[in-house]
């Protein structure tokens, strides 16, 4: 009888576990942490290995994402890109460890929403979250192909445009470059107060009219 309370123990400690860390992740927040563009990958890479290392973060940070969509190029082929240059988005407490670690972390430049000088960062609201990361977590696995009508434009360079779908539908900004093989427009749109160029299909993008 001892030896099977001895063997069932681990269990029940396991379960206290496991429903404490649930609820630890139901109390985490997204946050935005800026980084050079181009290094995106890297960063993020560093930055989970620095988590592993370290229990304190470990406990507290939950996610690394740098967040992409499959676009189709003018071979059909699809490939990855990073919807938002420069940005990491993080899923954590904010604590004073993890806020000292993350911003320390080489290739990180720091929080966005903070102003500084001791501020904490302000984490994503529930619209921006599902706005940002999970618009087409539906379809993200069976990208689709799009032909017909890929550079078909109602549009020219530095007009404003409306973006009506992927994960950015609904926010407008100024075309500075287009690309007649891919069917893509390069958009400067503003982003947690600083403009930041992304890449949108041609039809997925609509002329706003003055």
């Amino acid at each position: 009888m001892s030896e099977r309370i001895k063997k069932e123990t681990p269990l029940v400690k396991t379960t206290s576990l496991e429903e404490t860390h649930k609820h630890r992740i139901e109390q985490a927040q997204w946050y935005i942490v800026n980084c050079n563009k181009g290094h995106e990958d890297k960063v993020a890479a560093d930055l989970k290995n620095k988590i592993e290392k370290k229990l304190n973060l470990k406990d507290n940070i939950f996610q690394v994402r740098v967040v992409k969509e499959a676009i189709p190029d003018k071979d059909k082929k699809i490939t990855e890109k990073n919807i938002f240059p420069g940005y990491i988005f993080v899923h954590m407490i904010l604590t004073e460890d993890t806020w000292y670690d993350i911003r320390n972390t080489t290739g990180i430049n720091g929080f966005i929403g903070s102003s500084g000088k001791g501020v904490p960062p302000t984490p994503l609201s529930t619209k921006e979250v599902n706005e940002m990361l999970y618009r087409n977590s539906k379809n993200s696995s069976q990208p689709k192909v799009k032909e017909t009508k890929k550079n078909i434009r109602d549009f020219e360079l530095n007009n404003f445009v409306h973006i009506t779908s992927g994960a950015l539908q609904g926010r407008e900004g100024q075309v500075i470059k287009l690309d007649e093989d891919k069917g893509v427009a390069t958009v400067s749109v503003d982003m947690f107060g600083r403009q930041t160029e992304i890449k949108v299909e041609y039809d997925s993008c609509k002329k706003i009219k003055v």
